[in-house]
C-alpha cells in the first residue's frame, strides 16, 4: 500500500512537471512567433500626415527623400541646348527630374508644380 502511494505521488509529480513544461513551451512558442499587423489606415494616415506637415494654402512641398521627382524643369521659350545640358547633368548626379514641356503658360506650370509638391523648380529661359 505504501508502495502504491509512493507511485501515485511520483505520477502526480511527473504530471505537474509536464504541465509546467508544456505551459513554458507554449509561452516560448508564443514569444517566438512572428507578429502580424494589418495595414489598414497606415497608408491614408501617412499620406494625410505628410500633407498636413508639408502643405499650406499654396500647395504641397514633399521632402526630397519621398518625392517621386526631386525637381521639375520648366523650359520657357526655345532652350533645347541648355535643357539637354541640364538633363545630362542631373542624370549624372542621380537626381530624378521631370520636364514640363506642355503647351501651357509658364505661370500655369509654376502653379501646378507648386500644388503637386516638387521640392525644386528650375525655370529655364533665355537671358534678357
Amino acid at each position: 500500500m505504501v508502495m502504491l502511494f509512493k507511485m501515485v505521488q511520483v505520477i502526480i509529480l511527473v504530471i505537474i512537471l509536464l504541465k509546467r513544461l508544456v505551459l513554458n513551451l507554449r509561452i516560448v512558442i508564443i514569444l517566438l512567433k512572428t507578429p502580424y499587423q494589418t495595414s489598414w489606415g497606415v497608408s491614408t494616415r501617412m499620406i494625410g500626415a505628410i500633407i498636413m506637415t508639408h502643405g499650406d494654402d499654396h500647395g504641397l512641398v514633399l521632402p526630397p527623400k519621398i518625392a517621386p521627382f526631386k525637381t521639375i524643369i520648366i523650359p520657357i521659350g526655345d532652350v533645347s541646348e541648355k535643357l539637354e545640358e541640364l538633363k545630362s547633368s542631373l542624370k549624372n548626379n542621380n537626381i530624378t527630374f521631370k520636364v514640363d514641356e506642355r503647351d501651357k503658360t509658364p505661370g500655369f506650370k509654376f502653379a501646378e508644380a507648386e500644388v503637386k509638391g516638387y521640392p525644386i523648380r528650375i525655370e529655364l529661359g533665355k537671358e534678357i
